[in-house]
């Protein structure tokens, strides 16, 4: 919204009456109405509580009792909106009809109460602001940004967009709180039983951060961490103007008439935005290298009772890289539209690949036409796409939309667990959850590269997905051939489905079968062998489940009547799905 003499900050504000559905203006009347919310019901709750805020909103009340009436709401609100995301948490994609409602909820009413806090802050700046004015404007200032922050956290939550004008008007108070020197007024909080004091600059930078972490290539446990960390490392950020920054890989530019999120350098100089400020991240990233540096193996991907929560070496990586590397593109990007028929899980590509190399031969045994089982040995070589053997030879999907397509280079080989970690992550869903394993899919693209897919997800009875899933694609030409392929970015697209993107990480695997050597009472794994590929400097490598095996440990593998001991020497990968290694044959 522009702005103009009526309103300055160009925020978007409901029309007020004096008479609305509404008669809960003084505190005690809040109070009691608090008292008979179903709070046993997040969805009932919630949906009471949005009516009733949207009600005061549109009315016309003194900026002081408007602002206790919500600051008396937030705290219910507050609760609703846990209750409700537990509904979604750690849950597989696309939501279902009921967890979309309870998602959308939230986010509406974080909107709703950023509303009642941005009336307040046109209100009183509207007005003479003497010094009671002046903390009253300090108070919604803050509770104004940071609801519209958990709006941004909210969506990329469930991997959304977050609704139109959330950042414009976010970007308007901030420089508003800004150019008066008020953003670094601290405020106090109340969460979880306690208080805490913050600014706005803390929760805008957070934000900012939170954008440039690519959330919709995150899983949820992971969003949900870095949200509860990112606070400990916005001091480590500087804000400036972009003329007083010079330009290097560490630096964004933040448009503030736009209603985008902050860009990298390179690319919103070919913008020139108006009106910007820059950020500079490269203590943040020293501080995060420190931080990757002194973790050690044993936390990835847990939480020890006697260390602080963290996030995983994989996952700093990406994070550093996100913050510290021009995006670049990798591959070209060419917008197909055709048909993939495919399953879902490590499982499930297992059990596609013998049961179709089965049917294919006619027998069970591995035979190829010409009787023999040369094209399913174990060490069979394979053919890479001839695009994929050049530069530093990195499997990278380019994404539908990433800063006008770019891709930062190399983010895959960033993503690669060091050999110093030998424990994979912990599974992304509990072994066994397994329903409809073998359940084959056609979807179609809508668009691709030599390094993966951009699929539309739309298909009945397709299972569930989060990132980092296996997914096998079938061979057009070969129906016992599948290509293995990782789920690397979600976007849930409004009335549209959700949006997948796909790394190609090999053309095709054998099925086999691991068990550990060393094991007392060993048991079988459905395991996927990739066979070496001397010509592009590719080792062999093992996809299994992820808990069962790790460095060094001492397999016997067998496919058909083909049996051979391997060992494991490094974690490649660990998606919290499955887990690949690479080995030596013993």
């Amino acid at each position: 919204m522009p702005t103009d003499a009526h309103n300055p900050l160009g925020l978007r504000l409901p029309e007020q009456t004096d008479e609305t559905g509404t008669t809960l203006f003084r505190a005690k009347d809040i109070e009691e109405w608090i008292g008979t919310l179903p709070v046993a019901s997040g969805e009932a709750s919630g949906k009471r509580l949005l009516s009733t805020l949207r009600d005061i909103n549109h009315t016309r009340l003194p900026p002081q009792i408007r602002l206790q009436g919500a600051d008396l709401l937030a705290g219910p609100i507050g609760l609703a909106i846990t209750t409700l995301e537990s509904r979604f948490d750690n849950t597989t994609f696309p939501l279902t009809e009921k967890s979309r409602r309870n998602a959308q909820l939230c986010i509406s009413l974080s909107e709703a109460l950023s509303v009642a806090y941005k009336i307040v802050v046109h209100d009183v700046a509207m007005g003479h602001i003497g010094t009671g004015e002046r903390k009253m404007l300090f108070v919604a200032l803050f509770r104004a940004v940071h609801f519209l922050a958990r709006v941004v956290y909210q969506a990329g939550l469930v991997y959304s967009s977050c609704p139109s004008f959330t950042w414009r008007e976010m970007h308007n108070l901030f420089a508003f709180a800004h150019a008066n020197n008020w953003s670094g007024v601290s405020v106090k909080i109340t969460s979880g039983g306690g208080s805490a004091a913050t600014t706005l600059r803390q929760v805008y930078v957070k934000t900012l951060l939170f954008s440039l972490a690519s959330p919709y290539r995150l899983r949820q446990a992971e969003i949900k961490t870095l949200w509860r960390l990112l606070p400990d490392w916005t001091a480590a950020v500087m804000i400036d103007s972009p003329s007083g920054s010079a330009a290097h890989d560490s630096r964004f530019i933040i448009d503030l008439k736009s209603d985008d999120p902050p860009r990298h350098s390179a690319l919103a100089a070919r913008r020139e935005p108006s009106a910007a400020l820059a950020i500079d991240t490269r203590e943040l990233i020293l501080k995060l290298k420190k931080t990757f540096d002194e973790l050690p193996p044993d936390t990835l991907g847990t939480h020890p009772a006697n260390r602080p929560v963290t996030l995983s070496r994989s996952t700093l990586r990406r994070l550093i890289q996100s913050w510290g590397t021009l995006p670049t593109r990798q591959f070209v990007r060419t917008q197909l539209n055709f048909q993939l028929r495919l399953v879902v899980g490590l499982a499930a590509t297992h059990a596609r690949i013998m049961g179709d190399s089965a049917a294919q031969t006619g027998r069970g045994d591995g035979a190829g036409e010409d009787g023999n089982n040369a094209a399913t040995t174990l060490e069979a070589a394979y053919t890479f796409p001839p695009d994929l053997l050049g530069g530093d030879s990195e499997l990278t999907l380019i994404p539908i939309e990433d800063d006008d397509g770019m891709l930062i280079h190399g983010h895959d080989r960033f993503a690669t667990v060091t050999e110093k970690e030998t424990t994979p992550t912990e599974p992304i869903w509990p072994r066994g959850n397994e329903k409809k394993a073998d359940k084959i899919a056609t979807l179609t693209t809508l668009n691709e590269s030599a390094g993966g897919y951009c699929i539309d997800w739309r298909a009945d009875d397709l299972p569930g997905v989060k990132i980092g899933e296996l997914i096998g694609i079938q061979c057009p030409d070969d129906p016992a051939v599948y290509s293995l392929n990782v789920i690397r970015w979600m976007r849930s697209q409004p009335n549209e489905g959700l949006l997948v993107g796909l790394q190609l990480l090999a053309p095709r695997a054998h099925a086999v079968l691991a068990e550990d050597v060393d094991a007392p009472d060993p048991t079988s794994s459905k395991c996927l062998l990739v066979p070496e590929h001397k010509s592009a400097g590719r080792p062999a490598s093992l996809f299994t489940p992820v808990l069962p095996f790790t460095v060094e440990s001492r397999l016997r593998i067998r496919q058909e009547h083909e049996k051979r001991t391997i060992r494991l020497v490094r974690l490649l990968e660990s998606s919290g799905a499955y887990a690949r290694f690479q080995f030596v044959y013993e």
